[in-house]
């Protein structure tokens, strides 16, 4: 029997943060159920988005257990066992709709990396030489990543600043933008990115003061 081909898959570039205790974690010997929330973990929602008129909430995805088997290779009996794991432990909940099934990961945020340090440390140990006598961080350059201050940010960076805060701000947009502008507001340089993109959200709040749709109440 041909193996059905796994569904293409689009996702912002970004990290999860998963420590050693996961190790210990009840369900990691179980091969499918471990994947199917790794796979939950990688693609719910970074950021608050709306889809047809519904909010979806950071740590949220639409899915159906035909969805979620194209697209970890997984057959749907595996998918079904594996959700129904998760939910009896906490690790999830399902919410089924009119417009589809709603999988909600109740610790999300535990597995996101809280400011830029991972990946600038990354960055840093990839750009350095290898001598035994270079430093693994420059610290006043990693202190000023987390102020806000280090210009230009990574797009990573960014994209994660916005993802702690719960903002609507689109990091893609925000971040070519100013690129274009090479890294310049009005006539000065930028000295915070941070304050910047804290602008953009409160204009987005601005110009998107409208009620949820109706019904969305019943998903939460």
């Amino acid at each position: 029997m041909k193996r059905k081909a796994r569904t293409a898959m689009k996702y912002d570039n970004g990290t999860i943060a998963l420590w050693r205790k996961f190790l210990d974690w009840e369900w990691y010997e179980d091969v499918n159920t471990k994947a199917v929330f790794l796979h939950l973990l990688l693609t719910a929602n970074w950021k608050d988005k709306r889809w047809k008129g519904i909010l979806i909430k950071r740590g949220q995805r639409w899915a159906s257990r035909n969805t979620l088997a194209q697209e970890t290779g997984l057959s749907e009996q595996k998918i079904r066992t594996a959700l129904r794991h998760l939910e009896a432990t906490g690790e999830i909940t399902i919410k089924a709709t009119s417009q589809g099934t709603l999988i909600n990961v109740e610790k999300y945020s535990d597995y996101q990396i809280q400011s830029g340090e991972a990946d600038q440390r990354a960055n840093q140990r990839s750009n350095q030489r290898p001598t035994s006598d270079q430093p693994l961080l420059n610290k006043d350059n990693n202190n000023n990543n987390i102020k806000g201050t280090k210009i230009p940010p990574s797009r990573e960076d960014v994209q994660r600043y916005i993802s702690e805060k719960s903002y609507h701000v689109d990091a893609d947009e925000w971040f070519d933008f100013y690129e274009s502008k090479g890294w310049v507001v009005g006539k000065t340089k930028m000295k915070n990115w941070k304050a910047s993109v804290r602008t953009w959200e409160k204009t987005w709040e601005r110009e998107n003061q409208k009620s949820e749709p109706a019904g969305f109440k019943e998903l939460r």
